[in-house]
């Protein structure tokens, strides 16, 4: 018995099938995060951070950091301004404990 599948259906079964893998993965994080619970060590919650940053960049994003459609001088720039919000989240931070009747609770 032969099946015969067009390119178009084969392309939506294979990105049906990259959406459950994700949906798995992310499933596996969180289930791992919970029985780590708050015994968990520093390293494993940025770990377990990365990795949920990760899938909402994919599923926002639909690409990974594995994109090769932006030059050099594009990741620099979006290097350079994720670096400087950076900077500003700490400055806010810094402005809130050091006048801790001024921050919202």
């Amino acid at each position: 018995m032969s099946i015969s599948v067009t390119i178009e259906a084969y392309r939506q079964l294979e990105a049906e099938n990259r959406d459950l893998m994700r949906m798995v993965a992310e499933l596996t994080i969180k289930l791992d995060a919970a029985t780590i619970g708050a015994s968990q060590e520093c390293e494993e919650r940025v770990i377990t951070a990365i990795r949920e940053r990760r899938e909402r960049g994919r599923r926002k994003y639909g690409t990974t950091m594995e994109r090769d459609d932006l030059t050099p001088a594009q990741w620099a720039q979006h290097a350079q301004e994720e670096a400087l919000d950076f900077a500003i989240y700490l400055e806010r931070l810094k402005t809130e404990l050091a006048n801790p009747a001024h921050a919202k609770a």
